[in-house]
């Protein structure tokens, strides 16, 4: 069936103009089939028209004209206006009520032209919807001979084709429940009941409701209101201009605009992690968390408190930009009619003039042609581009701005389809600093284009540009970026321009630098975890986000480049983070410093480190030690641990590892650090035990674990090893007691004639985990129990 997107939005009589509850949006046409739904009609189970307790009611049954059903469950509940509901009913005359029971006669004079009664606003009609407030007779042929009169016609051959339905539909939290008009014909006079509708209500479990047309054919000649009414100061008049009423294969989409931003990003964490999802705060009840792109990152100098700083970048690869988390066609958020996105803005150049550069301050494109893009030209205009549903681009531009470098400048961008016959009833505008908007003017049917992507404030996120886009980033620094589902006025944008907050608090204590074993390789990369603290123990961590430096005196140290090198980032919500790096052969001491927000914290860095030292120790050879499983082996189970004796092949820090020859004669030596438990029993049968071979080969050395290479149970060198032309050679380590432990090894290689002796030594952090639950029913011995492995 075919879909159009329109816009359906009504001109509000002025009573109501400041008072409506709801607004309305075009969504895509999308006819529920009522063939398998419920009817409603003359003694119809379990529900059915009779008019029975209701006000005023036109028609007794057999004959349907003007009757109302009883209350009808809905399925959930409903909530309309600020009042939740289970039921309603059905009137047959295109309306549904709410605690209402006013039935009603369907035409006030005959004329032509043919006239309605309870015109909104009416008392009368309170917490009523009004899909297509016409005289609606869906009495069917099936019943003729009941008639009270012989005069009265009507064109419903059956009640299989000519009804009114309901029907509850989806599963929870999604629901829905959809009332159809199918081919009821409208009552014109005593002697011409003529034409056919097809209409239908869809009232969604997430408050909002659909008015959808399908084919309509009239039988009379008056003009229909259609709306929506809680009350005579709070209601809805749709009007569509000389056409009178909504075209075919239509829809329009009905609910509350946020009094409040649908999202509002005011960039009051501390940093964000490149890519890190969600982090950058939404302040509204949407709570639709943003990401920061590339190095866009928090800075303290927002317009308010602090403030999103985009780095320049003209690389259409590169972004850099706060990705938020809105998509306009996204379930709830009602943006493809109108809306409106503002923001506060500081340019590091000037708008116009020597040096000035186009720059992106807004985009969702996501697909060539399909445009939603704000642009500062280098003029010094702002060009605002969409592409309708229809495939109509649209836009509008200001005048040329001459506002100087490190100028805050409030931005807003508004769009409104309204689908109104009448012409240039559809804008699209601009507002800066909340002056009169530049605005443009159009009639389309349409609305956004539903291709869109989520909105991205201060840079390009597809490449792709428009009539004057580009893919230069903002160069500057955003502030409370405000996200709204519909058309703000003038003053509205004014209002929320200076509408300010207090600024949170980022009670810092220290940072923290820690590692296992403050020692490594030159040739093999170094980890440190860098930990933000709230007080002196750092019992309570700091999650607000930070950027620290890294610094390293004594022997020369590179930090990972690709993971910001000494630049580190905390992200918001996180309370460490850890950077690589590599240090030439020697000793050099760390250093962190805060360097983004917070500038400086309350006490000076710690480390874990002998003695609170943060001195790193970098051999220029060592044993690169890995135990299988990351670590966690299975108690009792030998398990192989492999041993590489490596040296750097130059001075430089990273410089490659490179096997070590001569290892023919060398002395391995194996021991533990016990870590949790802080000691391991002494018997053989809970000894960690070194296997010279592979598992099936006997225990070359039993007994306990010691701490020190001297009391290796045994001996000091492990028998029967061999390395390969890597230097590669493998252990077996078996241990029964669970429990975490650091195993230790040295190297003695002698000198031979073209080398010096060398000693090499390293770790590898060991888990032992049970090797099954023992289960035993009650007077089950031991023995008996089953194990599994």
């Amino acid at each position: 069936m075919a879909r159009l997107l329109a816009l359906l939005l009504l001109l509000l009589v002025s009573a109501a103009a400041g008072a409506a509850t709801y607004t309305s949006a075009s969504t895509a046409f999308d006819w529920v089939d009522p063939s398998t739904h419920t009817k409603v009609g003359y003694l119809t189970n379990p529900y059915r028209l009779t008019g029975g307790g209701s006000t005023g009611c036109g028609s007794v049954p057999p004959v349907l004209d003007d009757t109302i059903s009883g209350a009808i469950p809905i399925g959930f509940t409903f909530t309309f206006g600020a009042t939740a509901y289970t039921t309603v009913q059905v009137q047959t005359n295109g309306r549904l009520q709410f605690g209402n029971t006013l039935c009603g006669y369907g035409t006030n004079a005959i004329g032509p032209p043919q006239t309605y009664p309870y015109l909104y606003p009416n008392a009368s009609v309170n917490n009523t919807m009004k899909v297509f407030g016409v005289d609606l007779d869906p009495t069917n042929l099936v019943d003729k001979p009941n008639y009270p009169s012989a005069t009265r016609k009507t064109t419903c051959l059956a009640i299989s084709t000519c009804y009114i339905s309901v029907a509850t539909i989806g599963t929870a939290p999604s629901r829905s429940f959809v009332v159809t008009w199918k081919n009821v014909p409208e009552w014109v006079s005593a002697s011409n009941t003529s034409g056919s509708f097809d209409l239908q209500v869809i009232l969604n479990e997430n408050g909002t409701f659909i008015y959808q047309y399908g084919n309509i054919v009239h039988g009379g000649t008056g003009s229909a209101q259609i709306g929506w009414q809680l009350s005579t100061s709070d209601y809805e008049v749709l009007t569509f201009g000389a056409a009178s009423e909504p075209p075919p294969n239509t829809a329009i989409l009905f609910y509350v605009p946020s009094a409040n931003p649908l999202a509002e990003y005011r960039f009051e964490q501390g940093a964000w992690s490149p890519g890190g999802a969600g982090q950058v705060q939404d302040s509204s009840a949407g709570a639709r968390g943003g990401t920061a792109l590339g190095d866009t990152q928090a800075t303290a100098s927002g317009k308010v408190c602090r403030g999103a700083s985009i780095p320049s970048n003209t690389a259409a690869a590169t972004v850099d930009a706060i990705r938020t988390g809105v998509r306009f066609a996204d379930s709830g958020v009602n943006m493809l009619g109108q809306g409106t996105v503002m923001f506060w803005y500081r340019a590091e150049t000037a708008w116009s003039g020597s040096g000035a550069k186009a720059v992106q301050l807004l985009d969702a494109t996501q697909t060539s042609g399909q445009w939603f893009a704000l642009t500062k030209t280098a003029s010094g205009t702002l060009f605002f581009e969409v592409t309708d549903s229809t495939g109509v681009v649209r836009s509008v531009e200001t005048s040329a701005q001459t506002f100087a470098a490190d100028t805050w400048v409030h931005v807003a961008v508004r769009w409104n389809f309204n689908a109104l016959a009448a012409a240039n009833s559809d804008r699209i505008s601009i507002l800066i600093n909340g002056a009169a908007p530049t605005q443009s003017s159009f009639t389309t049917t349409g609305s956004l284009s539903t291709s869109l992507t989520q909105l991205h404030a201060g840079d390009n996120p597809s490449g792709l540009v428009g009539t004057k886009g580009t893919v230069n980033s903002a160069d500057g620094t955003l502030d409370d970026l405000r996200i709204y589902n519909f058309e703000m006025t003038q003053g509205q944008v004014g209002g929320a321009s200076v509408q300010t907050y207090s600024c949170g608090s980022f009670a810092i204590d220290h940072f923290e630098l820690r590692h296992a074993s403050w020692s490594g390789l030159a040739c093999a990369p170094g980890s440190l975890t860098v930990v933000a603290c709230s007080n002196a123990a750092c019992s309570s961590l700091y999650t607000q986000g930070a950027v620290v430096t890294l610094g390293s005196t004594g022997a020369a140290t590179v930090f990972d480049p690709a993971a910001g090198g000494s630049r580190v980032v905390i992200g918001f919500g996180t309370s460490s983070t850890n950077q690589s790096f590599y240090t030439a052969p020697g000793t050099a001491t760390f250093s962190v410093t805060g360097t983004g927000i917070p500038v400086v914290e309350s006490n000076p860095p710690r480390c874990n480190g002998p003695g609170g030292a943060c001195t790193w120790t970098s051999a220029n050879g060592g044993l690169l030690m890995t135990a299988p499983n990351a670590g966690v082996i299975t108690g009792g189970k030998p398990a192989a641990v492999t041993v590489q004796a490596v040296q750097s092949s130059g001075s430089t820090p990273g410089a490659p590892c490179v096997p070590v020859q001569n290892l023919a004669s060398a002395g391995l030596k194996l021991w533990s650090t016990p870590g949790t438990p802080a000691a391991f029993a002494s018997t053989s049968t809970s000894a960690s035990v070194v296997v010279g071979g592979p598992p099936q080969v006997a225990a070359s050395a039993s007994g306990s674990w010691a701490s020190t290479p001297s009391s290796v149970p045994g001996s000091d060198n492990v028998s029967g090893l061999a390395f390969d032309a890597s230097a590669i050679t493998t252990v077996w380590l078996r241990h029964m007691d669970t429990g975490q432990f650091t195993l230790r090894g040295t190297l003695d290689v002698p000198a031979s004639s073209t080398a010096p002796a060398l000693s090499l030594s390293g770790n590898a952090a060991v888990t032992t985990v049970p090797v099954g639950l023992g289960v035993a029913a009650a007077g089950v011995t031991a023995a008996n129990a089953t194990q599994t492995a």
